[in-house]
């Protein structure tokens, strides 16, 4: 199947409830993402990049901001490697990291 010229979007929200120690807390999620299939002659890598927000109620403003870049390399019918670098924004500390997740199956859930 040839690459589409447009770009894949998405957009996620999530509500999430935690409840520690008797309390119980709510934290929204919010993930854009954008995807691109490119062509480089007949292999198909794809670029992508994803923006998340939360929310947290525990301390009533918005506690983390993570950013994601990487790429998606196909290798075989269903396996992929998937290297990308994230950064993480925190009310506390920030963090850079390099992550590799790959190599995925891509088996059929029955």
């Amino acid at each position: 199947m040839a690459p589409s010229n447009l770009p894949l979007v998405s957009d996620r929200n999530r509500l999430e409830i935690n409840f520690t120690n008797g309390n119980s807390y709510w934290r929204y999620r919010n993930k854009l993402a954008l995807q691109k299939t490119i062509a480089v002659r007949s292999y198909h890598p794809a670029l992508l990049a994803n923006a998340e927000s939360y929310y947290n109620s525990r301390y009533h403003k918005r506690s983390d901001t993570t950013v994601y870049a990487g790429c998606i390399f196909p290798s075989g019918n269903r396996t992929q490697i998937n290297p990308y670098y994230e950064h993480e924004n925190s009310t506390g500390a920030s963090s850079k990291k390099w992550f590799w997740t790959g190599p995925q199956s891509l088996l059929p859930s029955r």
